[in-house]
């Protein structure tokens, strides 16, 4: 996430990307991103030589040429933008699947995006019973279903009506589409302790 004061505002280009170094974990931090307000979604794509990256006041999908060896970031463009479709809400959490294609939760937007890992282009909308939509991974003994969270904070009576489905977990299946194994997480650096 990035900065928010008391009132939950967030100014624009106050927070950084960090990435954890290899031999530590919360101790040595290394900036790699600075100037983006709100970080979200992060995917690779299957050689891990491109970084999709979500800073979702933007609005946009951003891709990066990865280094990884050294997790070295360059070369931002402008990978997919919501204005170009007409989008309602921001980007929230993003995954990729086995094609390379780009699954994106739809903020405000009732609905997860799927868009070509190859052209940035809107292949798909999929309709979700839950107004924010925050997130999305493939998971499943076949990673072909796709589970999708919801958030309930700060909807209304109205709302909830309108989305049941709001504040769930939802399991989507019969996509057509698998998806990757995760990276896995250092372990050590989440332990109690």
């Amino acid at each position: 996430m990035g900065f928010e004061d008391a009132a939950g505002n967030i100014p624009p280009g106050r927070g950084t990307l960090y990435k954890l170094n290899d031999t530590s974990c919360f101790e040595s931090l290394e900036p790699v991103l600075p100037g983006v307000s709100v970080s979200n979604g992060l995917a690779w794509n299957g050689d891990s030589t491109r970084m999709y990256y979500i800073d979702s006041p933007t609005k946009q999908i951003a891709v990066f040429n990865y280094n990884p060896v050294t997790a070295a970031i360059s070369n931002r463009k402008t990978f997919y933008d919501f204005k170009t479709d007409n989008i309602p809400g921001v980007p929230d959490g993003m995954t990729i699947d086995a094609n390379g294609d780009l699954w994106i939760a739809n903020y405000n937007g009732a609905q997860v995006l799927h868009v070509s890992g190859k052209s940035g282009k809107l292949l798909g909308k999929l309709k979700i019973p839950a107004e924010k939509v925050s997130s999305v991974t493939f998971g499943g003994p076949q990673l072909d279903k796709l589970y999708v969270t919801t958030i309930s904070r700060g909807v209304t009576s109205e709302k909830f009506h309108e989305y049941p489905m709001t504040g769930k977990v939802l399991e989507v299946s019969g996509l057509g589409v698998k998806g990757t194994k995760n990276n896995r997480i250092r372990e050590k650096c989440f332990r109690p302790s």
